[in-house]
C-alpha cells in the first residue's frame, strides 16, 4: 500500500520517509473468508526477490548484498477488509524477514508494521502505515537508504499518513506526511539521522486522460549538521487510462 499519487510511481510518494514499498518481483498468496459486501478476514503471504538497494555498474552488473545471501525475502500479514459508503477499507498487521550478505557476514533484515485504509464517507479516506525494523533499504529506502554501518544493522522507525478527498467524480486531492527516523547510535558519522516529507497532490481524470500535479517538501537531518537540509520537488504527470 502507498499514498495515492500518479506523479510518483517508480519510487512511490514518501519513499525513504516511512513508506516501505518498492517494485519487486514476488509471488503472493491471499486467502480471504467472509461476505465480500460486508466484512472479510484473511491471511496473505509473499516471497520477494532479494534487494539490497545498492547501485550497480550499468555495463558490469554484480549481485548486491541481498542477492549474495542466496535467499528470497518472506512476508506474512493478517488483514480485514470491509466496505463503507461504497468505498473499500482495510486494516492489516504483518512482518518482513530477509537477509543481506553471504554466509560469513550475513545480517537479518526484519520489520513489523501495520497499515490501514479507513473510508470517511463517500468522498474521503484516511490511509497510513507504521513500522519498526532494521536493514530495510531494499524496501523503498527504509532507514533512509542505510542498511549496515561497519556490518552492523541500522535500526529504524517510520510511518506515513495521507488524507484524501474526492470533491467530484474526476477530481482527487491528497495531503500526506511521512518520516523515517533511524536509531542515532547505529548511524555513520556522516549518515542521515532523520528524513521527513510533506506532500500535496491533485489528480484530475477527464477520461481517458489523467493529469497529476504534486508538490513535496523534503527535510533531511545529517549527523554533525546544525540544521536539516531542505529540498522542494514539483512534478507534473500526464497519462492515458484504458
Amino acid at each position: 500500500m502507498s499514498p495515492r499519487s500518479i506523479a510518483s510511481s517508480g519510487f512511490p510518494q514518501l519513499a525513504s520517509a516511512g513508506n516501505l514499498w518498492l517494485w519487486l518481483p514476488q509471488a503472493r498468496l491471499t486467502v480471504m473468508t467472509g461476505d465480500p459486501d460486508r466484512l472479510r478476514a484473511g491471511v496473505e503471504g509473499s516471497i520477494l526477490a532479494p534487494n539490497g538497494a545498492e547501485p550497480v555498474d550499468p555495463f558490469l552488473t554484480q549481485p548486491d548484498r541481498a542477492e549474495l545471501s542466496g535467499r528470497p525475502a518472506l512476508e506474512l500479514r493478517g488483514l480485514v477488509r470491509w466496505r463503507s459508503a461504497g468505498r473499500d477499507g482495510e486494516f492489516g498487521i504483518g512482518g518482513h524477514l530477509g537477509w543481506v550478505g553471504p554466509d560469513s557476514v550475513r545480517r537479518t533484515s526484519r520489520a513489523i508494521g501495520g497499515s490501514a485504509v479507513v473510508p470517511l464517507g463517500a468522498r474521503g479516506e484516511l490511509r497510513g502505515e507504521l513500522f519498526r525494523g532494521q536493514v530495510l533499504a531494499g524496501l523503498g529506502g527504509g532507514g533512509i537508504g542505510q542498511n549496515l554501518v561497519n556490518l552492523e544493522p541500522v535500526e529504524t522507525t517510520g510511518g506515513w499518513i495521507q488524507g484524501v478527498v474526492f470533491p467530484a467524480a474526476a477530481v482527487e486531492l491528497g495531503l500526506s506526511a511521512g518520516f523515517d527516523d533511524p536509531e542515532d547510535s547505529t548511524i555513520a558519522p556522516s549518515g542521515r539521522l532523520r528524513n521527513a516529507v510533506v506532500a500535496a497532490n491533485l489528480t484530475w481524470r477527464p477520461a481517458p486522460l489523467v493529469v497529476g500535479l504534486e508538490y513535496r517538501r523534503i527535510a533531511t537531518r545529517f549527523r554533525g549538521a546544525t540544521a536539516a537540509t531542505i529540498g522542494h520537488h514539483l512534478a507534473l504527470a500526464l497519462g492515458v487510462e484504458f
